[in-house]
């Protein structure tokens, strides 16, 4: 049955929320601002073009329909980095982790001490390295750093409507420090519910087990004989693609494990974390494939596809297996899936992913690199 539509109403806004600050030239970034805005949050928006949404719509995953809509009203929207960034208590990030240091020399210079920066469906580790590069840009600058999981399963930009679908009833979240976790959440929980705590940054990377399978997904989507002209997801979730996957999220939790991380199974992660739904692995990985690949649309080009590999292994993969090997620990599934990425992206993806070292933890064992997460 339809869900119907209701306007967004003021009242369910939360108490006295900080105004906010959003970056990133992308659907996220559009998406997640029209939506606070649509709410009565006060956003500043950064748009290249000076352009925004001028209505929000939220839709329950698989729904036709969305659950909400509303327009938006922003406080600002603004080409100029600098108006949009002066006085906002909290900034939200939303870019590619692959491109925080070219982001960085345009924001650097406009962030305030005390303020706290979001990074937006963050990747394992982000919150270091963005730490990192704005000590190098900005040295003794304080600021309060949290990395943040997935808010919606896709979205999408249709005219002058922003479409979010699938909103997270749980998003992970965590600052490099437990006090920097708490004093953002203090900030920040009133804009969206559900967030999570994690322990440490590396617990909230590692539990990050969607982002393993999208790429998987998408590897074998562009490799499989009708590649990216098979609607969705049809045929694409067999026994052998199950297993692959079970077995890449061992490795994992390998992984995790060497480095004091405890993480629960797969399918208990996908449903914390997804909403997954199934009495079988299987089912949960066929009712979740769909929207992993869709990214807002039923077909995409295998151009498009090997792009968004090419992010998603230089993103993650490269880095977990950095772990591995700092760990002596044989990874030889992700090895794998990173090889067969960079021969049908023709680019060496290993060469050109985040590592250790954009970390900044170049040259610590495994016992030193725990006591750097749980400062």
């Amino acid at each position: 049955m339809p869900v119907p539509v209701h306007t967004i109403q003021s009242a369910s806004t939360p108490v006295s929320p900080p105004e906010l600050a959003i970056i990133g030239d992308g659907k996220v970034s559009l998406a997640i601002a029209s939506m606070l805005a649509a709410s009565g949050q006060a956003v500043r928006l950064w748009s290249s073009d000076g352009s925004a949404p001028e209505e929000c719509e939220v839709r329950e995953r698989n729904a036709r329909v969305g659950h909400v809509r509303g327009r938006t009203r922003f406080t600002l929207v603004s080409d100029q980095i600098g108006n949009v960034l002066k006085g906002a208590p909290v900034v939200l990030l939303s870019v590619p982790a692959i491109e925080y240091g070219a982001t960085l020399s345009a924001l650097a210079p406009q962030i305030s001490s005390g303020q706290t920066i979001l990074l937006a469906e963050a990747p394992l580790g982000a919150a270091l390295q963005f730490t990192r590069l704005l000590n190098v840009a900005r040295p003794g600058m304080q600021v309060n750093v949290l990395e943040m999981g997935r808010l919606y399963d896709s979205v999408k930009i249709e005219g002058s409507v922003a479409l979010l679908i699938g909103p997270r009833k749980r998003v992970s979240i965590c600052g490099l420090s437990r006090n920097e976790t708490h004093r953002g959440l203090l900030v920040v929980s009133s804009l969206w519910g559900g967030l999570v705590p994690a322990s440490n940054v590396l617990e909230r990377g590692f539990a990050e087990v969607e982002r393993l399978i999208r790429t998987a997904l998408r590897l074998f989507r562009i490799v499989s004989p009708k590649g990216a002209e098979t609607p969705k997801s049809a045929g694409l979730m067999t026994p052998a693609m199950v297993s692959i996957i079970s077995a890449l999220a061992g490795e994992l939790q390998a992984v995790a494990r060497e480095f004091a991380v405890p993480l629960p199974g797969l399918a208990q992660t996908l449903v914390d974390y997804t909403g997954a739904a199934g009495s079988s692995l299987s089912e949960m990985l066929s009712g979740l494939a769909d929207f992993m690949l869709e990214d807002g649309s039923t077909r995409q080009s295998v151009d498009s596809l090997r792009k968004k590999l090419r992010r998603d292994v230089t993103e993650t993969f490269v880095l977990i297996e950095e772990f591995a090997r700092l760990a002596r620990l044989p990874v030889p599934v992700i090895d794998s899936i990173i090889q067969l990425a960079s021969v049908v992206t023709e680019c060496d993806l290993r060469k050109d992913g985040r590592g250790l070292s954009d970390l900044g933890l170049v040259g610590v064992d495994v016992r030193e690199l725990i006591d750097v997460v749980n400062g």
